[in-house]
C-alpha cells in the first residue's frame, strides 16, 4: 500500500496507529510526502518529496494484491 500525504503534519497520530497495525500483516506500506523522514510510524516506510514533486499537490491511495489492485486519488 501506498499513500501520498502531502506532508507528515498530515499524517497524524490516529494515522500512524492504522498504518503501524497494517504494516504488521502487508508486505509493504509507505507514506509519501514532504518531511517524511523514513520511518514515520513502526514498519512503514517514508518516503521524502522533494518540493517540486507533483505528488505533494495530491492525495493518493494505491493498493496491490495477490488478485486485486485499486488506486484513488484527490488533487
Amino acid at each position: 500500500m501506498l499513500t501520498s500525504f502531502e506532508s507528515k503534519k498530515h499524517f497524524g497520530e490516529a494515522t500512524q496507529r492504522r498504518y503501524a497495525a497494517m504494516a504488521e500483516t502487508t508486505a509493504l506500506v509507505a507514506a509519501l510526502g514532504a518531511d517524511m523522514g523514513p520511518d514515520p510510524a513502526p514498519g512503514v516506510r517514508g518516503v521524502d518529496l522533494e518540493d517540486e514533486d507533483p505528488a505533494l499537490r495530491d492525495w493518493t491511495v494505491v493498493v496491490v494484491g495477490h488478485h486485486f489492485a485499486a488506486g484513488a486519488g484527490q488533487p
